[in-house]
């Protein structure tokens, strides 16, 4: 299969997401869910999908990455995912009622909580963490991890 820019964003996305439900599975069985502070280590799943991401278009690329291009990666990366996410988690909060109470007793507007807004929160953190990452990842790539350098006339990294 051609590994567009679309697609390797989508097919990361979706490893991402994939990655987002396994920990939070994992982080519910082992009754660590409701330590609502470890969901910070979303930001690691998501930032190693967007460096995988980032790495897939490079490859065919000889290491080379637009701007434009690696930030669209990595926002998009951060939109599948946190969209396959937030609908996951959206569904396990209709299910998981006593989640949802807990989750409800420990928030700010826990009274306004229901498993549609909580998912609406988990898509809008995801995307606002996804572009800052993309775009502070892109910064450094700019600056360390750009196009291949010339050094005395010979191309090389």
């Amino acid at each position: 299969m051609k590994s567009t820019t679309e697609w390797i964003g989508i097919r990361s996305g979706l490893l991402t997401a994939a990655g987002l439900i396994v920990y939070f599975l994992l982080m519910r069985m082992m009754g660590w869910a409701e330590v609502l502070e470890l969901r910070g280590l979303n930001l690691v799943f998501l930032v190693a999908g967007m460096i995988w991401a980032l790495q897939e278009h490079r490859r065919p690329h000889a290491g080379a990455l637009d701007y434009l291009t690696g930030l669209g990666i990595g926002i998009s990366t951060s939109v599948v995912a946190a969209g396959l996410f937030a609908l996951f988690v959206g569904f396990w909060m209709y299910f998981d009622r006593s989640f949802l109470e807990l989750i409800k007793q420990r928030m700010w507007m826990g009274n306004y909580l229901n498993p549609i807004t909580i998912g609406f929160g988990v898509f809008g953190e995801g995307i606002g963490s996804g572009a800052v990452a993309s775009f502070t990842l892109m910064q450094w790539y700019k600056r360390y991890g750009g196009e291949p350098q010339t050094h005395g006339g010979v191309t090389g990294s």
